[in-house]
């Protein structure tokens, strides 16, 4: 087996990972990393790595070939920043299951509430 190369791979190699490793109806590879692995001369941990930055670049490439190989070029580490970057932070809206949102704190002070000020430690001591 090849060493451990996570992150070393040419475009040629991508190119030859994609038409190796695809998916049938089911979502299911049709071969296995281990056969992947010895096609392209590399660790079946590589090939494993690779399927999982796979499925995070399919989401980010909408559709696009050229842009998914040029995304698993890219490090895991920057494939991560342009994942949070690009899906919006999850919010309130959607989904939510009988949650609902809290009531905005107000930041005026209603009349007679106590200050959340440290008491004072110095009293009037006789």
């Amino acid at each position: 087996m090849a060493t451990k190369d996570y992150a070393s791979w040419s475009q040629r190699e991508v190119e030859r990972f994609l038409k190796l490793s695809t998916p049938d109806r089911n979502g299911k590879y049709e071969k296995t990393a281990e056969e992947v692995a010895k096609a392209l001369g590399r660790s079946r941990y590589a090939i494993q790595s690779v399927r999982r930055k796979l499925v995070k670049a399919t989401k980010l490439a909408s559709g696009s070939r050229k842009q998914l190989i040029e995304l698993l070029l890219v490090g895991e580490h920057r494939l991560a920043k342009l994942r949070t970057a690009k899906i919006p932070a999850r919010g309130n809206g959607g989904g939510s299951k009988g949650k609902t949102a809290a009531a905005p704190k107000s930041k005026s002070k209603a009349a007679g509430s106590s200050s959340r000020k440290r008491p004072s430690t110095r009293t009037n001591r006789r």
